[in-house]
């Protein structure tokens, strides 16, 4: 979770030609989650995460707005977010949050990632493939929960057979062994 307080501000709304004032500090706590991006998609109609075009100003500021978990936020807070605290947030959503890697072998592609458009409805999916609980994992940070399901992935692979190469070295080996323990010359 981030957190991000908004200072005070006075500005001018051009579009509705009128002042806009926030008279108090305001908190937000944010969380970019499966829960955020399904809310955003449901909104724009579009993936949030493999969305070529940029985002307008106003779809970034609406999915902070979506990544907000504490009720009551004026709308008009999110006028006053700094150049600062937008970098903070596009930090904060980039980043990792998890300790875990999946090593792919060779030019593999996670079946999950390859071709398809990635969307909160595909994500859903898989937790579902894999029975994972929507509760509480809808709400974990975006990556944390991608690196899940791709460790689902990698231990639902069924094992590489290996090669006829590959065989005749590991049984050359493996009696190899033997004959040292067995003192045999084989």
């Amino acid at each position: 979770m981030l957190e991000i307080t908004i200072n005070p501000f006075e500005a001018y709304d051009e579009a509705q030609e009128r002042f806009i004032t926030l008279d108090r500090p305001v908190t937000l706590r944010l969380e970019h989650s499966l829960l955020s991006i399904s809310k955003w998609e449901s909104k724009y109609c579009k993936s949030y995460i493999d969305d070529k075009t940029p985002k307008t100003y106003a779809e970034e500021l609406d999915y902070f707005r979506c990544m907000t978990i504490n009720s009551g936020v004026d709308p008009i807070a999110y006028l006053g977010l700094t150049k600062e605290q937008v970098i903070k947030i596009q930090n904060y959503i980039s980043t990792p949050q998890t300790a875990t890697t999946v090593t792919k072998v060779g030019n593999a592609k996670s079946k999950h990632m390859g071709g398809e458009r990635l969307t909160s409805e595909l994500i859903y999916y898989w937790l579902t493939c894999y029975q994972i609980p929507f509760q509480p994992t809808e709400k974990w940070h975006l990556s944390r929960l991608l690196a899940l399901v791709e460790v689902c992935n990698a231990k639902n692979q069924p094992e590489k057979k290996m090669s006829y190469g590959q065989q005749l070295q590991k049984y050359s080996s493996l009696n190899k062994a033997r004959r040292a323990k067995l003192h045999s010359k084989g």
